[in-house]
């Protein structure tokens, strides 16, 4: 509902849907762009523009889907987003990993650890690139 309140202000709280337009959205995401984040000082990072576009696109969607009250929906373009942070488990995680995989499997009559026991240094093996002992 934040979003949806942040919108409001921006385009007005009596702005009907169909009112909103595609330089209206990019505007207000241009505003977001150069504007900075009042509890961290610094420029508002793209998940932080794209959340409440996503919910926009998502509502007017249902507009026009389901209500069938829009007949065309704007085009919402994104920002593009870094990729996540990627990590590799380093050798007192991979034990620790193997331990709780032994005692899960130890405490579920469903699942054989014996079974899987040989492929999950493989699969660390992989993962890691590096031999799991």
């Amino acid at each position: 509902m934040r979003h949806l309140a942040d919108f409001a202000a921006a385009f007005g709280a009596s702005t009907r849907l169909d009112d909103i337009t595609s330089s209206k959205i990019s505007a207000w995401k241009a505003a977001k762009l150069a504007a900075t984040c009042p509890m961290t000082g610094e420029l508002y990072a793209a998940a932080t523009i794209n959340r409440p576009l996503a919910t926009l696109r998502h509502l007017m969607l249902l507009a026009r889907d389901e209500w069938e009250v829009l007949t065309t929906v704007p085009r919402i373009r994104q920002e593009r987003e870094p990729q996540g942070r990627l990590r590799w488990l380093d050798e007192e995680e991979i034990k620790a990993l193997l331990a709780a995989c032994e005692r899960s499997a130890s405490a579920s009559s469903a699942c054989s650890f014996d079974a899987a026991a040989p492929l999950v240094p493989h699969a660390c093996a992989a993962l890691t690139r590096r031999i799991c002992a």
